[in-house]
């Protein structure tokens, strides 16, 4: 297995952006932003998963509801209102060994 990763926040007018690239045995999944197209390796033609959303947060960067960043974020916005500790994926579990 390959994992390559790379990450950075940028507070300046840079629109917010995040692609992946997963290869399987049968099928690659490439994700660019709110499109994700699935090549599978039996057929000729791709097809796309519309991943668009219609939430806008009213301040600070706009996510859609349907990224990764929003749900984590929204999570963690949740424990600190209610005063729990994650339990998805503790402090620990982030930590790079």
């Amino acid at each position: 297995m390959v994992v390559e990763a790379e990450a950075g926040w940028w507070q300046g007018p840079v629109p917010f952006a995040a692609t992946f690239r997963a290869v399987f045995k049968r099928a690659v999944l490439a994700y660019d932003s709110e499109k994700l197209t699935v090549y599978e390796a039996n057929n000729s033609a791709p097809h796309t998963v519309d991943l668009t959303s219609t939430v806008q947060m009213t301040r600070s960067i706009n996510l859609k509801d349907t990224s990764g960043i929003y749900n984590e974020i929204a999570y963690f916005i949740d424990c600190v209102k209610k005063g729990t500790a994650p339990s998805i994926i503790t402090p620990e579990q982030s930590l790079f060994h």
